[in-house]
């Protein structure tokens, strides 16, 4: 990460080592294991069922690629989306994505969307430029089928230990 204020000098720079352990492109995810000490060690826990529309969640992430762990607040607006019906092509078999509208906006994906448990229900991938309330989570779903697939579930051994 870096910090930049009204692009003037560097304040702060922060280096981290990864291994990059699992990747799927057809369903956008990525699995980076960070291998350097880190601020937050507390790791997201997966919720057990799918949140339904309507339902209240927050989205964290890092706008601006340097507002560290924002958060923002919005509601489930859809778990039916994908990619085709966004106009970016064809939608992968897995491609179902999840419409919320809290401020997804860049540097958010590959954060978190968590529900009002601060468990794990997604993750961000996609916003909309010109509206901002408007944005797009990989869904609970197909995290879970990505790290069975990928045997980081925890229920076999994963062979890269």
């Amino acid at each position: 990460t870096q910090l930049e204020f009204l692009n003037s000098e560097i304040v702060r720079t922060t280096v981290y080592r990864v291994t990059l352990k699992a990747v799927d492109i057809d369903v956008d995810l990525a699995v980076v294991q960070v291998t350097s000490a880190l601020p937050n060690q507390v790791a997201a826990v997966l919720a057990e069922h799918e949140p339904v529309r309507g339902d209240k969640v927050f989205v964290v992430g890092n706008p601006m690629g340097s507002l560290y762990s924002s958060v923002g607040a919005g509601l489930v607006a859809s778990n039916d989306r994908t990619y085709g019906l966004l106009k970016f092509g064809e939608s992968p078999p897995h491609g179902r994505l999840m419409q919320v509208s809290a401020g997804i906006v860049g540097g958010n994906s590959g954060g978190a969307v968590y529900n009002e448990d601060g468990q794990l229900v997604g993750v961000p991938v996609l916003a909309n430029r010109a509206n901002e309330v408007i944005g797009f989570a990989v869904p609970l779903d197909v995290i879970k089928q990505f790290l069975k697939d990928k045997k980081l579930d925890g229920t076999e051994e994963d062979p890269s230990k």
